[in-house]
Order: structure tokens, then C-alpha cells, then sequence
């Protein structure tokens, strides 16, 4: 009777013990067969029941919906004898609705010869939102990422260990974030060209620190090339070694691709204006010269090295032909009125050197792609050849081309104006005829040179 009253003692001694260590533990612990059988204070803290209200409900009842399928799936399993994890991560909801995440092991355990489930839980709600914002907030900057076409890397001074990105792979166009783990491996799809400038901006940030900023080709292993712009930073120890290099690659193969193809329709462009006959020179908004063709170069004396930033007027100057004044440039009436101006009548360009040849002119707005004025072209010709022509041409029709002395038509309209001129202004002219004698004999004989 002693030795029962002793281990019955004992047992409830043992009990004692293990409830006043579940009360002090922070951990939830419970013992569960069809309903709560044992909660200690942390449980109650934890769901937000009283042990008294736990009594009543079902383990199921706090599982929250999203993981009851999960929760009741593992324990099946492990009723089979599946090898499942003892630890797994779910929601339960609290009694006044609140959502907490928790930390859950299980086991079994024999009550009465009859088995029920011993469980342990903490909270691990602030550790989880940690996890999931930084998740989310690796998923938002892998978005960000492929919505700018950019991928970050790291490179290691010492190992020469390289990590990309997971946009690396769809960026670059081939397997760079499985296949490339190292600064010199990464080296071999560098454009041979360009791997000399590469090495010496990395040589310059790991000596001096200084930031990298340098524009590479990668060439795929399948001969695609994309053009990377790539921003980096160096950090450094407590000794201000170089330990790492932080950078980010942007891809502007589009822009490259953009601007060769506006660097050669510059060149068409220029090739174009160079070639013609006529005078072309540009001006900004404010009439600055920023380009003079080489027709343009040739009649105003200047070189567009030297012009280039100078007002209009400085270099092209216009005066009126007949009366020598200076006139205005049609260029400050084009930007003033922001419309197409042309200047009829004779007009005349003052050379560098102070020559003089007649010129026509007009000037044209240049506006960009919404509308706003941006500069102005002038396009002027030189009519020297033409005037020479032109005069004659006149002097032709006015004259004798062997003798160069007035034709008949001319006397004619001479005579005719000096009559005119007696008449309304009373002036008076004198006409003397002169007779050769036997002159046609002598014209029919030698002709006209003779």
C-alpha cells in the first residue's frame, strides 16, 4: 500500500512539475484528442481563448480556411507513416479575428491507453511578414528590373565570384545566370573590342575607387550582341581595399541601334547639303550659327569652326545692290514671324575679304516634333554667272557682235527716246549721218571684216 501511495505521489508530483513548466514556458503547448484536453497560459495567449473556451472548440475552428486543407494533409500523412516534416509554418485566426502566423510541431502521445496529439507552436508573425515583404519586395524589384531592362550584379575583388540577377538569363539572351559564376568567365562573351577598355575601368575603381561607368557589347554564345551600359560602385574595407564592386547593367542595344541608324541619316544629311550648288547655313531659336555647308563656307569667307555660336549677321551680310545699305537677312524676319520669308530684287553678299556678288535668298523655320521653333535654314544662291550671263545677253541684243558698235535696234530705240525727250522735256540731240563711198563694194568684196 506504501509502495502505490509512493508512485501515485510521485506521478502527481511529476504532473506538478510538467504543468508548472508549460505555464512558464513561452511556447504554446496543448494536448488534443477530439478536443483540448491541456492548453497552457502561452496557448491561450497565443489563439486569444481561454482554456475554458478551447474546451469547447475544434483544433479545426482556429486553423485559418487557406491552411486547413494543408494542416489536416500532413497528418494523415504522418498517421500513414509518410515521412513528413515534424515542423510546418501556417495561419491560424485569433479570437478576435487578428491573423498570426505560426511555427507547429506535432506528436503523439498514449493518455489511458487511448492516443491523442501533443503540440507545441510559437509565433512567428513578425519574422514571416519580414520574409514575405522581402519577397515581395524582390519580386517588385526583378519587375522593375525587367520593366527597365536592367539586371544587378556583384563582383568579388578576391574570388573573382560573380552573381547576377535572374533577369540576367531573359536580358543577355543566354543562360548567363546558371553558366557565368566568375568575373572570367563572364569576360569570355565581352565583344573583343571592347574587353581592354572593360579591364581598364575595373583596374582604375579597385586603385582609386572611383565609380565605373562604361558602355560594353556581350555577345551571346549564338552571335547576338547586346549593348549594356554599365554603372557601378566599389566597396571597401576598414584598410580601403577594394572588396567588391556593386553594379547595375542596363540594356541600350535599342538606343545604339537608334542612334546609328540617326548618325547615318546625319551623314546622308550632310553629305546631301554638301553636295549642292546653293548656300545652307543653321541658326538656333536665338539665330546663333551652328552649321555652314561648303558652299556656304566658300561665299561668305568663314569656316564653320569659327562661325559656329556666332550671330547670323557677323557672317552673312546682305546689302541692296543698288544703293549699297545694308539690308536684312531674311533668317531674323523668318524667327520674329516664325514663317517661310523670301526676299525678292537684287541683293548682294559682303565677303569676308569685302568682295560683292549678287545673291537670292531665303529662309525657312525649323520646328521639332510638337511644333515648337528650334532654328531656322538659310539657303542663298550666288547669281554671279547668271548676272554675267543676264548682261550678255542684254549687250547682245543691244549690239553688233563683230564691230561691237548699236545694232539697228538699238539706234533705233535711241532715236526714238531722243525724240521723246525733245518733245516733253525740250532738250535737244543731234544725229550725224556719215556716207562711205563705194562702201558696199568693199563690203561685198572683203566682207564684213575688211
Amino acid at each position: 500500500m506504501r509502495k502505490l501511495s509512493t508512485l501515485l505521489s510521485a506521478e502527481a508530483e511529476s504532473e506538478k512539475w510538467f504543468r508548472s513548466l508549460a505555464d512558464s514556458t513561452a511556447t504554446a503547448i496543448f494536448v488534443y484528442r477530439e478536443k483540448f484536453l491541456y492548453v497552457n497560459r502561452a496557448c491561450e495567449r497565443l489563439c486569444g481563448y481561454s482554456a475554458t473556451e478551447l474546451a469547447e472548440l475544434n483544433f479545426w475552428e482556429l486553423i485559418h480556411p487557406d491552411f486547413q486543407e494543408f494542416v489536416r494533409n500532413r497528418g494523415l500523412a504522418r498517421l500513414r507513416g509518410e515521412d513528413v516534416p515534424a515542423r510546418y509554418e501556417f495561419k491560424i485566426v485569433r479570437k478576435g479575428g487578428e491573423e498570426r502566423w505560426l511555427d507547429f510541431s506535432a506528436g503523439a502521445i498514449d493518455i489511458d491507453g487511448t492516443p491523442a496529439t501533443v503540440g507545441s507552436a510559437f509565433d512567428i508573425t513578425e519574422r514571416k511578414l519580414a520574409e514575405l515583404a522581402l519577397v515581395e519586395s524582390e519580386e517588385r524589384l526583378n519587375l522593375a528590373q525587367r520593366a527597365a531592362r536592367s539586371l544587378s550584379w556583384e563582383w568579388d575583388a578576391k574570388t573573382d565570384a560573380l552573381e547576377f540577377s535572374e533577369y540576367a538569363n531573359e536580358l543577355l539572351g543566354f543562360p548567363a545566370y546558371d553558366l557565368v559564376k566568375t568575373g572570367e568567365q563572364f569576360a569570355r562573351f565581352i565583344h573583343p573590342a571592347d574587353r581592354p577598355r572593360l579591364q581598364r575601368a575595373l583596374r582604375r575603381t579597385l586603385k582609386s575607387g572611383t565609380d565605373l561607368s562604361i558602355e560594353i557589347r556581350c555577345v551571346s554564345p549564338q552571335g547576338d550582341v547586346r549593348w549594356l551600359a554599365e554603372k557601378a560602385l566599389a566597396v571597401r574595407d576598414e584598410a580601403g581595399w577594394t572588396t567588391r564592386i556593386i553594379g547595375v547593367a542596363h540594356d541600350i542595344t535599342e538606343r545604339k541601334i537608334a542612334q546609328e541608324a540617326l548618325f547615318q541619316e546625319k551623314e546622308r544629311a550632310l553629305v546631301t547639303l554638301a553636295s549642292i550648288a546653293d548656300g545652307v547655313i543653321r541658326t538656333d531659336a536665338l539665330g546663333a550659327i551652328d552649321y555652314l555647308n561648303p558652299v556656304a563656307e566658300k561665299l561668305t569667307g568663314w569656316q564653320l569652326a569659327e562661325s559656329y555660336g556666332r550671330p547670323l549677321g557677323g557672317v552673312y551680310q546682305v546689302v541692296d545692290e543698288e544703293s549699297g545699305t545694308p539690308a536684312l537677312n531674311p533668317v531674323d524676319r523668318c524667327l520674329q514671324e516664325q514663317r517661310s520669308v523670301v526676299y525678292p530684287g537684287a541683293r548682294q553678299l559682303v565677303h569676308r575679304d569685302g568682295g560683292r556678288f549678287s545673291i537670292h535668298d531665303s529662309a525657312a523655320p525649323i520646328r521639332n516634333r510638337h511644333g515648337k521653333l528650334i532654328g531656322a535654314v538659310l539657303v542663298f544662291k550666288d547669281l554671279s554667272q547668271l548676272r554675267e550671263v543676264e548682261d550678255e545677253v542684254n549687250h547682245l541684243a543691244r549690239h553688233d557682235p563683230t564691230t561691237g558698235l548699236i545694232n539697228r535696234r538699238e539706234f533705233g530705240a535711241r532715236v526714238e527716246a531722243a525724240v521723246e525727250s525733245a518733245k516733253s522735256e525740250g532738250t535737244s540731240s543731234a544725229l550725224c549721218y556719215l556716207d562711205l563711198d563705194q562702201f558696199k563694194l568693199i563690203n561685198d568684196t572683203c566682207g564684213h571684216v575688211a
